[in-house]
């Protein structure tokens, strides 16, 4: 048995090897995914994970290269249900009618308030409540018509990625888990044969330099095979009888219904939307006409003539149609900041990404992810092959006694 212990070392060479290959490529996607915030001593001593660091970027370029392609912001809203948004969102608010009403009735006319008899009140609750659909629905169609004005999903996912760190690597994560787990399983699978061809090279050319090399072109090259994999070739290549395709690509059906869901509910959540809506460039044409059509409610309905005419007499109309509009944003606001609004009303939205992105040439969606995993994959290759190297030259040392140097046996 003595006669062969000295092939040990040899026959060990291709399991660390293989080690070397998963240990590497594991790294390689921690490093590009996590830590999502800055982790270590001050500013320049410590690491973000690539996807986090650059999240902004890679949500524009996300967003361009697949939301951008399959719809229109005009056509998202367009796949709205419109009476199901408008009940939906009537049925969300119309328990508040009241405290609404009193709030903007108590802000300017507290004294003309409390004086109305119960039987007028109940007039204007009812009368807000009947016009509430008619009004949501209003609103809805002209902010639906000139939607390329009013919204940019580029932008209001960007905000959204650019406040949450961690959902670009959710996204990533929820729709590439399984390439992802792939990836850091190739490394073994890789590792090991390159490990046999290390271990005969080592055995005829026992050279200082080659366990070392062998271990920076391990680490390098199973990150560098593992990542060309997910996505490479786009189209079906047959070879020896086997379809060849990328990982990635072969499940466009599932991945596409994925990155819909994840997409919808962590990028483009209610309040969000209408945040964006509210704030954005062109809010203030939003505003005159949310105040238009409240005001055209108010007049319509005439709920007290007395009333009216105070406010007009009193000069204050310009500063309860204010404050009517900031209340309207905070209460619906509110009222549609939850989970079960936002999975609601975006659902529509949700299944047409889906079936778009579904439907796209490999080519195209291809552009899904690779930005996100080729912008930055020099550095996963480097660290591989550093690890690599670093692993292959403590096989020289521990297992043959070696040296750059020289071999010392």
């Amino acid at each position: 048995m003595e006669a062969y212990s000295h092939y040990i070392p040899y026959i060990l060479i291709p399991v660390i090897t293989a080690f070397i290959g998963w240990f590497t490529n594991l790294i390689g996607i921690k490093m590009i995914l996590y830590p999502v915030r800055w982790t270590g001593i001050g500013s320049f001593i410590g690491w973000q994970g690539i996807v986090p660091r650059m999240r902004v970027r890679l949500t524009k370029q996300l967003v361009k290269n697949s939301i951008s392609v399959i719809c229109t912001e005009r056509e998202m809203l367009a796949a709205l249900d419109e009476a199901d948004a408008i009940g939906y969102i009537s049925h969300m608010v119309s328990p508040q009618i009241e405290e609404w009403v009193d709030d903007i009735m108590e802000e300017h006319t507290t004294l003309y308030w409390e004086l109305s008899p119960k039987p007028m009140r109940a007039m204007v609750y009812r009368k807000v409540r009947e016009q509430l659909p008619e009004l949501s629905r209003e609103i809805l169609e002209e902010v639906a018509q000139n939607a390329d004005r009013f919204i940019n999903i580029e932008e209001i996912a960007a905000k959204e990625a650019e406040k949450n760190p961690e959902i670009v690597t959710n996204l990533v994560t929820e729709m590439a888990g399984y390439e992802l787990k792939l990836i850091i399983l190739s490394g073994l699978f890789l590792g090991f044969p390159l490990g046999i061809a290390q271990a005969l090279t080592w055995y005829y050319f026992p050279n200082a330099w080659v366990l070392p090399l062998f271990g920076v072109l391990v680490g390098a090259g199973t990150n560098w095979i593992a990542l060309q994999i997910i996505f490479k070739p786009g189209e079906p290549v047959n070879i020896l009888g086997y379809k060849l395709q990328g990982i990635f690509i072969k499940r466009q059906q599932v991945v596409s219904a994925q990155f819909a869901e994840s997409f919808t509910s962590q990028f483009l959540d209610v309040r969000g939307l209408f945040d964006y809506i509210w704030q954005g460039e062109n809010s203030d044409e939003v505003h005159r006409l949310v105040r238009r059509k409240i005001r055209k409610v108010m007049d319509k309905n005439r709920f007290s003539s007395t009333f009216d005419k105070l406010m007009r007499i009193s000069g204050q109309k310009t500063e309860f149609d204010a404050m009517t509009i900031s209340l309207v944003q905070d209460r619906l606001m509110r009222t549609l900041d939850q989970p079960k609004v936002t999975r609601k009303l975006l659902e529509p939205i949700n299944n047409l990404i889906a079936r778009r992105l579904s439907a796209l040439s490999p080519q195209q969606f291809q552009g899904l992810l690779m930005p996100i995993f080729e912008s930055e994959q020099w550095i996963v290759i480097l660290v591989g092959g550093f690890l690599g190297g670093a692993a292959g030259t403590a096989q020289l040392v521990y297992l043959f006694g070696g040296s750059f140097l020289g071999f010392g046996q």
